[in-house]
Order: C-alpha cells, then sequence, then structure tokens
C-alpha cells in the first residue's frame, strides 16, 4: 500500500508541450515532465469546480492527516509551476488558505522542503482527494498523468480509486479559474 500511495502523491510540472518524462527520486514520488494538453486542463477545471465538495466531505468526514489532500499549483524558479499535494489545508476555501508540503518539492520559489507550510488560493488548486471508505475520490489530474505508467501500475492505482472521482449525491459548484 506505501508504494500505492507514492503513485498518488505524485507531483508534476506542467511546463512544456504534450508529452511525459519521468523525474525519478528516491523515496520520493516521481515528477512528470509535462503533460499540458486539453485533458490536462480539463481535469484541473473539473478539480476546481468541484473544490466544494472538498470541504463539505472533509467537514462531514472528518480531516485526517494523509486522508485529505489538495494539489497546488506553486511558482518554480524557472517561472513555471510544481504541482504538489499539500496537507492539512485550514482557512478560507475563498480566500487564503494554508497547508504543508506532503513531497519535497522539485523547484519551488522559497527553497520549501517536504512538511513546510505554504499559502496559496483557490484559483492555485489544480487537484484534490479524499478517502471515501476503501477507495479516493478526486485525483482528477492523476487520472491523465497514470496513463504514462506501465500497465501494472496503472490497473493497481486505479483500483484504489472510485469510478467516479466525485460522489454520486454530490452537487459540485462551479467557481472556475483559467490559471495555471
Amino acid at each position: 500500500m506505501k508504494k500505492l500511495l507514492t503513485v498518488i502523491s505524485m507531483s508534476l510540472l506542467l511546463t512544456g508541450p504534450s508529452f511525459a518524462q519521468h523525474i525519478q527520486r528516491e523515496d520520493q514520488p516521481d515528477i512528470i515532465e509535462s503533460i499540458h494538453d486539453r485533458r490536462m486542463e480539463d481535469a484541473i477545471a473539473e478539480a476546481r469546480a468541484s473544490l466544494d465538495v472538498y470541504f463539505e466531505e472533509m467537514e462531514r468526514i472528518g480531516s485526517y492527516r494523509g486522508e485529505f489532500a489538495i494539489k497546488v499549483g506553486l511558482p518554480t524558479n524557472d517561472d513555471s509551476f510544481e504541482h504538489i499535494w499539500v496537507i492539512d489545508v485550514s482557512g478560507d476555501p475563498d480566500g487564503t488558505m494554508t497547508g504543508f508540503l506532503q513531497n519535497e518539492p522539485f523547484d519551488i520559489v522559497g527553497n520549501l522542503s517536504l512538511g513546510d507550510k505554504v499559502s496559496f488560493q483557490r484559483d492555485d488548486v489544480t487537484d484534490w482527494l479524499y478517502r471515501d471508505g476503501a477507495k479516493f475520490r478526486g485525483h482528477f489530474t492523476t487520472r491523465i498523468l497514470i496513463g504514462t505508467y506501465p500497465q501494472e501500475t496503472i490497473d493497481a492505482f486505479m483500483s484504489s480509486l472510485h469510478a467516479n472521482p466525485l460522489p454520486t449525491s454530490s452537487q459540485a459548484t462551479t467557481k472556475g479559474s483559467s490559471k495555471h
């Protein structure tokens, strides 16, 4: 399960054309550089539009470390964005939120490290996840990224997800953005 969670915790750099190159790091998730196409843009838009579902479920279920995470696009030193999971999120979902980096950053401005506190806005969010029973909801961008892995990894990861990223009873509130 720990390996599967490593795959689930992938970071992403969106910096170029539509191809994927994996940057492997010891004891950290791969960085996938870069998938930046219509599918990814749609996945990010869907994640942002349904962010209220994440917060409603966090309030309903209760937030547990590692059970809820938001992927945030943070600026890199080469004027791009590194998309990295953030946990223990608090603050105003329509204003400034804070949380702690769940992965070791690759090249985020400010030389941040695993566990460092970061601040971000709703428009910086590019994905979210939470555990719903034995499987995860959300993972909008990860569902795109996983296609760049070997089939055995895809099968293992997909078995950890609900078929629908949103709970069937949810009506996502649209609060979209075009940033990133």
